[in-house]
């Protein structure tokens, strides 16, 4: 089954923008998961977002609300994607907001605990928890308690068809509807299309098997329903029926025992099929509701799913409608007789007829601007994607001029200015650009960390370090990735230092250091101790940036700290290495630590200069 041109298109462009991975661990996945959403943002929306925290025994659990509207609407408890092991609330902002926009419903994000850290069921705990949050605090968040319905893509909505059965096991809140994109039903890894698409492009065999194993170790395996097995599925909130589009791993959960029924055929909730039905019209739902139609839409490159949630208070069936007649006569060419020779448009009535030409004229006329406004929204949104290709593919001269057109018609997309201010040439130019973008979205961290990288060129790293405290509190409101908020740290500590701050920097510096570890982020913290006369923390951290990347400078600075300790050996030792990788380091740490040992009073050790 060939791919789409456009998800060919996307996953070409993505290739491009992002490295493959090299070392697949659950932090390397997500990095990539979070570094694909950065590079290519959902576009601009209007939906208003909000952050809450659901208190439980000995955790918070993150939400975001999404809201339309004003008003009281239904809600869409949505569990991300990513394997149970990557994804976020970040990575699922666009869709989110474009399925709250679209279904005109409150949607609550869960930021759920993830595998391998978290494995089963600490995921189903905190999916059932925001469920039964959202329940319980209807009135609060202006959510219909009757119309409530839990969604997800791939693991998410595994996750959201486990709240469905907990919650009729439990007794728990009525769920009207679930709306599951692709969803993860049994670990039968051996089918047909697995086989068959064993190497896809998004998704392998091997990868789906490591992500479940992160998600349910065998030492796990209980077999409780909670694991949505599709065999517990039965007498649970309604889904819509299926279409199938070409995706890897097309028939996951195959033999699911009439779960999930679609037509004749007995279905199985594979992988690959999304939601896309029209329900009854007056189809029973808790509360006396009806969930009239389910489908999937597109807006640009991106996928969706509706949801229109009506009401119907008369649950009576109706009469099926009555066909037309045979014309009565030949004033009756509709088909219709009302008993006194029929209507005849345009014969017997002229004022219908000139009702009907207006109605023509203004039904020509909303058609009209509807196309208008819809291929000018297509020519902006394509001149952001040049934008953003341009300044991925290091082209950021022709990115700005392809943003400056889309900034023409849409003035109002912080997006664009942010990524203009990426593709600016100069420190002052990028500010203002990135100025603009927080001015129309003062929760973007990533503007702000940009406009912090814009203020450190110009030599201002007071303002540096205001962006980047910004940037920071957004990111542990959001939930961000924790290698994004080790960059800004340690970015936040390189400013603390030109502005003289070194005891804050240290802070920042310690921090990074224990977070990320990376080899670069111990020896920045081994030359901060260094130069406030911590000489044994300074030692500790060249140790552990040495035994990562030996490097000849790092060795004759560690030598340097190892004659204030008076260990004069071992600076000799150091001073050797050194100078083994590189000639001319006795010439400059073996001079300083000869002059350094002798001001101490004592011999300059082994390898100095005498």
């Amino acid at each position: 089954m060939s791919l789409d041109p456009g998800v060919a298109d996307y996953l070409a462009r993505v290739a491009a923008a992002v490295p493959p991975l090299t070392e697949p661990t659950p932090v390397a996945r997500r990095n990539r998961m979070e570094l694909i959403a950065r590079r290519f943002p959902a576009p601009e929306d209007t939906v208003a977002r909000g952050d809450a925290w659901i208190a439980l025994p000995g955790r918070e659990l993150a939400v975001r609300i999404y809201r339309p509207r004003p008003g009281t609407l239904p809600a869409i408890v949505y569990l991300h994607g990513g394997g149970w092991v990557a994804g976020s609330l970040a990575t699922h902002d666009g869709a989110c907001a474009a399925l709250a926009q679209d279904a005109d419903a409150v949607v609550a994000s869960v930021h759920y605990r993830r595998a391998p850290e978290s494995p089963y069921p600490a995921p189903n705990d905190d999916a059932y928890a925001a469920l039964v949050w959202v329940a319980e605090h209807a009135e609060a968040l202006a959510v219909d308690r009757a119309r409530i319905a839990v969604a997800g893509d791939s693991a998410g909505a595994h996750l959201a068809i486990g709240c469905a059965i907990e919650a009729r096991e439990r007794g728990g809140p009525a769920i009207a509807f679930q709306l599951l994109v692709y969803p993860v039903v049994e670990p039968a890894f051996d089918t047909s299309s697995y086989l068959a698409h064993a190497s896809s492009p998004t998704l392998t065999r091997d990868d789906a098997i490591w992500y479940w194993r992160q998600y349910l170790p065998e030492s796990a395996d209980d077999g409780s329903a909670r694991r949505a097995d599709a065999r517990c599925a039965r007498g649970i909130a309604p889904r819509p029926r299926r279409r199938r589009v070409a995706r890897p791993a097309a028939r996951r959960g195959r033999g699911a025992r009439g779960a999930f029924r679609t037509g004749k055929r007995r279905g199985d909730a594979r992988r690959g099929s999304v939601a896309s039905a029209r329900l009854p019209a007056r189809r029973s739902v808790r509360g006396g509701g009806a969930l009239r139609t389910v489908r999937t839409g597109s807006s640009g490159t991106r996928r969706i799913a509706r949801m229109t949630i009506v009401t119907d208070p008369d649950p009576s069936p109706r009469k099926p409608p009555t066909p037309p007649r045979e014309p009565a006569s030949a004033y009756d060419p509709t088909g219709i007789d009302d008993g006194k020779g029929g209507i005849a448009l345009g014969t017997r009535r002229p004022a219908l007829r000139a009702t009907a030409w207006i109605a023509l004229v203004v039904v020509t006329v909303a058609i009209a601007a509807l196309a208008w406004r819809t291929m000018e929204r297509k020519a902006v949104e394509l001149a952001y994607a040049e934008g953003v290709k341009a300044l991925a593919d290091g082209r950021p001269d022709d990115a700005r001029v392809a943003l400056d057109r889309a900034i023409a018609q849409r003035p109002e997309w912080g997006a664009a200015w942010r990524q203009r201010g990426f593709a600016a040439a100069k420190p002052a130019d990028a500010i203002a650009d990135f100025s603009k973008a927080l001015a129309l979205d003062g929760n973007d961290g990533d503007a702000y960390a940009a406009r912090a990288r814009a203020w450190m060129q110009s030599q201002v790293p007071a303002k540096a370090i205001g962006d980047l405290d910004r940037a920071l509190a957004i990111a542990g409101a959001s939930g961000t990735d924790p290698a994004t908020v080790a960059a800004w740290r340690a970015e936040r500590a390189a400013a603390r230092t030109a502005a003289g701050d070194f005891s804050a920097a240290l802070d920042d510096l310690r921090s990074v250091a224990a977070a990320r570890g990376t080899p670069d982020d111990h020896r920045n913290l081994a030359s901060a101790l260094a130069s406030g006369g911590d000489w044994q923390g300074a030692r500790d951290a060249y140790d552990r940036a040495i035994a990562a990347a030996p490097q000849a400078q790092w060795f004759g600075e560690r030598a340097l700290v190892q004659v204030e300790l008076g260990n004069d050996e071992a600076a000799g030792d150091d001073l050797e290495r050194c100078a083994r990788a590189d000639p001319t380091c006795t010439q400059n740490f073996g001079a300083l630590a000869g002059q350094r040992a002798r001001d101490l009073g004592r011999e300059p050790p082994p390898g100095a200069p005498r």
